[in-house]
């Protein structure tokens, strides 16, 4: 009975000590996610674009979720542009949303990710 009432403390314990602190560990995530995704609220898909073609840089924004989605490119043609330009994921993307903030940039990011990706297919169409 010792032994029982011994584990129940030490498991009561963990409990009290790991839970507040994975909490506040996942507060902590998900303002680290939020933040990663800011620079879209004043980013320009279309300059962004510019500037990656004038380094050579063909890579198409992604999105990050279950699968990479790309937007703006055909899921079924996703293994071809892979092969052809690549991809750039961008950060702080996520299909499990943790806020409406999280939300709200996750969907500016891939408007940003579809114009930003339009202009690039555009010059490679030249």
């Amino acid at each position: 009975m010792k032994t029982i009432k011994c584990i129940l403390f030490i498991l009561l314990s963990l409990v009290l000590f790991v839970v507040p602190f994975s909490n506040s560990i996942a507060k902590g995530h998900q303002g680290d996610l939020v933040e990663k995704l800011k620079w879209l609220e004043s980013a320009n898909p279309e300059l962004d674009a510019k500037k990656a073609i004038d380094r050579k840089d063909f890579r198409l924004r992604a999105i990050y979720g279950y699968v990479l989605s790309v937007p703006g490119v055909d899921q079924r043609d996703y293994d071809e542009y892979k092969r052809t330009f690549g991809f750039n994921p961008i950060e702080g993307t996520s299909d499990s949303l943790i806020s409406e903030e999280h939300a709200r940039l996750n969907q500016l990011a891939s408007e940003y990710a579809f114009r930003y990706n339009k202009v690039i297919l555009n010059y490679k169409k030249k």
